[in-house]
């Protein structure tokens, strides 16, 4: 009996490693943008705890120098912070890319998926069919004999 070919084969097998390549991306992106948040979130504890500290220092006798000192570095701060939020918006955005990728290339191989069942279904069906002629054949041939 003949065996299933499907014709696109090689193509399928080239859409699902593209896929698993868009989906490794898909996770480096996602990591990235972890990164890049926990960054940022230890950046504004920072903040915090510089904020708090300049209030300490505001109840307690202390050089002017020593507040400028802070304000100085605050503002520093907050141009690192505003850095920080500026990456975590553009991994944001290459995170939102790759998975518009990966649900492409998913879509793509599922195509492919498809087309193979349906052509499996009709094989199946047209060897039953066939193999049915087959047994046909034979009962006649056994009914009436020579």
């Amino acid at each position: 009996m003949k065996k299933f070919h499907f014709s696109l084969q090689r193509v399928l097998r080239i859409k699902e490693i593209i896929e698993d390549q868009k989906k490794e991306a898909l996770q480096t992106a996602y990591q990235k943008r972890e990164t890049e948040k926990k960054q940022l979130d230890k950046l504004l504890v920072y903040k915090n705890e510089l904020m708090y500290n300049l209030q300490a220092q505001r109840v307690e006798p202390t050089k002017i120098y020593q507040i400028n000192h802070y304000y100085n570095y605050l503002d520093t701060l907050e141009g690192l912070i505003e850095n920080q939020r500026a990456r975590l918006n553009e991994a944001e955005k290459n995170l939102s890319a790759a998975r518009d990728a990966w649900v492409e290339a998913k879509k793509e191989k599922k195509v492919l998926e498809k087309l193979k069942e349906k052509q499996k279904q009709k094989f199946d069906k047209e060897m039953l069919a066939h193999e049915q002629k087959i047994l046909d054949d034979m009962s006649v041939q056994l009914s009436y004999p020579r």
